[in-house]
């Protein structure tokens, strides 16, 4: 297994300053970016990056679910007409 590659100096003080992160660096050489982010965080959403099966119809369920008492609010009405 490879070593993993260690934090600079310059890396870990971005992020410490910015806690809540991400914290963006560029590549010097290559002009490439990349996102610093905690590692539980990235296994969080990892499934989100990895998934080659993803089908954004299997999400239309849910987001009519969870948009159903914005779309049932009589208030909102007067966007639908002129």
């Amino acid at each position: 297994m490879n070593e993993m590659p260690k934090l600079s100096d310059e890396q870990r003080q971005a992020l410490t300053e910015h806690p809540a992160g991400p914290v963006f660096v560029v590549d010097a050489d290559s002009q490439h970016e990349y996102v610093l982010i905690p590692a539980h965080e990235y296994r969080h959403y990892r499934a989100l990056f990895e998934s080659d099966n993803f089908d954004i119809s299997e999400t239309y369920a849910a987001q009519e679910q969870a948009l159903k008492s914005v779309w049932d609010d009589p208030a909102m009405n007067e966007f639908g007409t002129k």
